[in-house]
């Protein structure tokens, strides 16, 4: 390695972005090898010049043989830039090229997620955790592709392993806390709000979910005080606007009700995660028709999402509409790749793999906790 690339290099690891591209810019009007292109890209990538690393690290890529450390930035620049799918590319060779680097996999990991492919999110965590049980994004990735599958256990289960290894996370807290709430088990939610209040008293993040609290407990009053207060610190705090929709709906107050649902619908227009806002407003003040609109909006603005069908499924079940149900349960099936059950018997949730050449909708499974025969749609879980 040359005195000037070894400069460069030093600079680049001693966090002097700025110094090894003023040496490397100079070094690349002379001395066109591929190690001095690589390292140029890196310190782009680490001062934020996404474009111009891009530029150098794909001819780099022309000049060298596929190497993980080239992919991984070439891969994070793609991201900052927008290019999701051919991210994702590159981050997958950088994993295939040394499956041992934790970063690679972490990286890979969130831009499939980011880039909305929920299912492969999912799949990528779950190998990856084989690996790096104690990775925070990673795990964190694999808990949220779980809520986005409609799969909230297995986002609690996933948020529970995680606080293992962080106990004072308060984003851990919150997540377990908010998930047992989707699920209307809100006694299982209270010790992980408590502990979120004891690490910090005046997180708006635990208020909103204690104010969740009162509401499931028809406590509006105390709800809408305490959710005042957020609102009126934060008046775009999202999760406070609509459980202020919620809340003075309940007390009467349509028009304020109103006011909160538009703010909502305003903060979150270009959002493909609004329906799950209107979601949690009409599902909890039981307005069936406006439901049913954002359930079917959100098939469309979140399609790789498979919460809304299951969504879906169950609205349809509640009206009786059993082979709307049916079909909307088949789409959840293909979107997660998987189907989960719920053991009535032993309350064991069980999910078998979906493939839609051979797996039988009409067979009988066995529960692997108890042998208790599960079927089609019977024993699908709702959670």
């Amino acid at each position: 390695m040359s005195g000037s690339l070894e400069e460069a290099v030093a600079a680049i690891d001693d966090g002097r972005v700025d110094d090894a591209i003023r040496l490397l810019e100079k070094m690349i009007e002379s001395d066109h090898r591929p190690e001095v292109l690589v390292y140029l890209g890196i310190a782009y990538v680490q001062a934020e010049r996404a474009a111009d690393a891009i530029e150098v690290l794909e001819q780099a890529k022309d000049l060298v043989e596929d190497h993980c450390v080239l992919s991984l930035f070439l891969g994070r620049a793609l991201r900052v830039v927008g290019r999701l799918d051919d991210a994702e590319k590159e981050l997958q060779q950088a994993v295939e090229l040394d499956p041992h680097s934790q970063t690679a996999w972490d990286e890979y990991a969130q831009a499939t997620f980011f880039n909305r492919h929920y299912r492969e999110a999912l799949e990528i965590s779950l190998s990856a955790l084989q690996k790096f049980p104690d990775n925070y994004n990673i795990r964190s990735i694999c808990a949220l592709s779980y809520h986005r599958m409609g799969d909230y256990d297995g986002g609690i289960e996933q948020w529970k392993a995680l606080l293992e290894y962080y106990p004072d996370s308060l984003f851990v807290l919150w997540n377990i806390a908010y998930e047992y709430l989707i699920e209307y088990r809100p006694e299982e939610a209270i010790p992980y709000i408590e502990r979120g209040e004891q690490i910090e008293p005046d997180d708006c993040r635990m208020q909103i979910l204690r104010s969740e609290i009162h509401i499931q407990n028809g406590e509006y009053d105390q709800a809408r005080d305490l959710l005042g207060s957020i609102t009126t610190d934060d008046p775009c705090m999202i999760g406070a606007v609509i459980r202020q929709a919620v809340v003075n709906y309940y007390l009467g107050d349509h028009d304020a009700s109103e006011k909160y649902t538009q703010i909502c619908n305003d903060l979150l227009r270009d959002n493909p995660r609004r329906w799950w806002a209107l979601y949690y407003l009409y599902s909890t003040t039981k307005q069936e028709d406006q439901l049913y609109e954002c359930i079917v909006s959100g098939t469309h603005d979140d399609p790789t999402s498979a919460a809304p069908w299951v969504a879906l499924a169950k609205f349809y079940e509640d009206k009786n509409e059993h082979e709307r149900a049916m079909d909307a349960w088949i789409k959840s099936f293909e979107l997660r790749g998987y189907v989960k059950f719920h053991c009535s018997s032993c309350q064991t949730q069980s999910r078998t793999q979906y493939n839609p050449s051979y797996y039988d909708l009409n067979e009988t499974y066995y529960c692997e906790n108890c042998n208790s025969p599960l079927n089609i749609p019977t024993h699908l879980a709702k959670y």
